[in-house]
C-alpha cells in the first residue's frame, strides 16, 4: 500500500494524473502487483521456517490433528493446536493405500478404512527439514 501511495503522490506532483497515459497507469499496476507477490511469498516463507524452527523440537512427539489434503503420495495434515500443516507420506502408513481421484480419499487395501478430507488422525512428528520447509508425519495408532 506505501509504495503504491508514493507512486500516486509523485505521479500527481509531476503534473497531474490526466496527462499520464493509460500504459503508464498499467505498468504501474503491474509493477505494485509484482512486489506485493514476493512480499506475500517472501512472508509465507518466513512463517514455514518458523513453523519448522518450532517443531524440530517436538520430534517424536503425537498431536491431534486434521486431514487437509490428499494426493497419490499420502495426505496432508492440519495440527489445529498449532495451525500448521505436515505431510504423511504413503510409505509410513501400515499396509497398502490406493488413492480414490474421484472420491478424494483414500483407501486401504484389503480392507474398508478410508482416510477423507476432515478426518481426524493421531499423527508423530518423524522429521523436520528446515532447508526444504517440510514437516513429515506419521500415523500413530498407538
Amino acid at each position: 500500500d506505501l509504495v503504491v501511495h508514493r507512486s500516486i503522490k509523485r505521479l500527481i506532483s509531476k503534473g497531474g494524473m490526466a496527462e499520464k497515459s493509460q500504459d503508464a497507469f498499467y505498468q504501474l499496476g503491474e509493477e505494485t502487483s509484482r512486489k506485493e507477490r514476493r512480499a506475500v511469498d517472501a512472508e509465507r516463507f518466513i512463517n514455514r521456517r518458523k513453523q519448522c524452527w518450532f517443531m524440530k523440537q517436538h520430534i517424536g512427539k503425537a498431536f491431534e490433528g486434521v486431514v487437509s489434503g490428499i494426493t497419490e503420495k499420502g495426505i496432508f495434515v492440519t495440527l489445529p493446536e498449532f495451525v500448521l500443516d505436515g505431510f504423511v507420506p504413503l510409505e509410513s502408513m501400515d499396509g497398502f493405500y490406493e488413492f480414490d481421484e474421484g472420491l478424494k480419499c483414500l483407501r486401504k487395501r484389503p480392507g474398508s478404512r478410508t482416510l477423507s478430507m476432515g478426518d481426524p488422525i493421531t499423527i508423530q512428528v518423524i522429521a523436520v527439514r528446515i532447508d526444504e520447509n517440510r514437516i513429515e508425519f506419521s500415523p500413530n495408532d498407538s
